[in-house]
């Protein structure tokens, strides 16, 4: 890892909050999760950490309509091209738990992310935050 994604990595400020952070690096591959991230998720370090994001999150594939990786990686791409946070609307993006035997769960979520700058002023990585707003949006629905 290059010294800004093992500084935030280590932080702890990434570590110890209550919010989900997903770390990665600018090719998309997870460098790091935090604890909040695993449990909103139902994911575990070891399954996610090093793999490409959206390998690790895949669309739901019993969800003709998914637009989970489209979208985001939509994000993504605009935080590594603009250097700037981009915050998106509610997106909904199913999970399968590790622990789950069958299927995803309908998870919707209010993402943000995050450029990490070096000291040239490049994106070095892109922190990912999300909040799990799936109650409330299934009440609208």
């Amino acid at each position: 890892m290059n010294a800004i994604l093992d500084a935030t990595a280590t932080s702890p400020l990434f570590t110890s909050t209550a919010a989900p952070f997903l770390l990665l690096d600018d090719d998309l591959t997870i460098r790091a999760a935090n604890r909040a991230y695993l449990d909103a998720t139902e994911q575990t370090a070891d399954g996610i950490v090093g793999r490409a994001m959206f390998a690790a999150f895949p669309d739901n594939p019993e969800n003709p309509a998914a637009d989970g990786v489209r979208n985001l990686s939509a994000s993504f791409t605009t935080v590594l091209r603009s250097g700037r946070a981009h915050e998106m609307q509610i997106q909904r993006y199913d999970v399968k738990p590790t622990t789950a035997r069958t299927g995803f769960q309908e998870k919707h979520w209010l993402p943000v992310n995050t450029p990490l700058l070096d000291e040239n002023g490049r994106v070095a990585a892109v922190l990912h935050h999300v909040e799990d707003v799936t109650a409330a949006a299934v009440l609208l629905d």
